[in-house]
């Protein structure tokens, strides 16, 4: 009993000295954060600007939110969405702005060259890849949908882009490749009828195969007999075939 209990001090100990694996994040007031973790972190009213991230490569799309002001009138700007990806570990990291923005030329400056600063608790600025998140087709913006893109197209590894009940899809740096031999005939019949598609064509169904990754039962597309046959076999496929067909489908980016 008494090794035991020395046993349990002496783990309790280590524990409580030891450091703490993680990354904490923190945005000002007027930025505000669309993707965190791979996962959309939605609207609020108290705006959420504090994160906790694993060590090692991390990703954030972020942008600047908050009314300017236009000869005394107020409007909202929402900047174009940016995505940061930097390597960092058990550090506090804080992001912001370069400079003021409070009026709308200030705004319009501030598009010409978007960009932001990261600093870590010893107010050194860290490196950080910024890039614009290119908008994909569509009235409205799918965020995920449009990080997994980026992130297939410039080979980021390690950064979880979907992270759904239904979805989940990781990067990978790969060459573009065909689906595997032992695939089933739905998925089979969908790589066939998209490699006779158009290129058009074939942004029309991977939009439509992504905005209905979480629906069961989908509506074929009409139109051309590629796009209509491409969409009904992938109607066929299980929700594990059609996370193979979305991960295919952003190799051939």
């Amino acid at each position: 009993m008494k090794v035991m209990s020395k046993v349990l001090v002496v783990g309790a100990m280590i524990t409580s000295f030891a450091p703490m694996a993680a990354v904490d994040l923190s945005i000002e007031r007027n930025i505000s954060a669309l993707v965190v973790h791979g996962e959309e972190v939605g609207f609020s009213i108290s705006k959420k600007d504090k994160f906790e991230l694993e060590n090692g490569t991390n990703q954030v799309v972020i942008r600047v939110s908050q009314l300017v002001s236009d000869f005394g009138e107020k409007e909202k700007f929402n900047s174009q969405p940016i995505v940061l990806t930097f390597e960092a570990s058990d550090t506090s990291l804080f992001v912001s702005a370069p400079s003021k923005i409070s009026r709308v030329e200030q705004a319009e400056e501030f598009e010409k060259n978007p960009r932001f600063v990261v600093t870590d608790k010893s107010g050194k600025e860290i490196k950080v890849r910024q890039d614009i998140l290119p908008a994909s087709s569509g009235i409205s913006r799918d965020y995920i949908k449009e990080l997994a893109r980026y992130n297939a197209k410039h080979s980021i590894e390690g950064v979880a882009v979907v992270t759904t009940a239904t979805t989940a899809v990781a990067v990978e740096s790969k060459p573009k490749a065909k689906a595997s031999s032992d695939q089933s005939q739905p998925s089979q019949m969908v790589e066939y009828w998209y490699e006779k598609a158009s290129n058009e064509e074939r942004t029309v169904f991977s939009d439509w195969a992504f905005d209905n990754r979480k629906t069961k039962e989908v509506e074929v597309i009409e139109g051309s007999k590629a796009l209509e046959m491409a969409s009904y076999w992938y109607s066929q496929c299980d929700l594990s075939e059609r996370k193979q067909i979305l991960a295919w489908l952003l190799e051939q980016e």
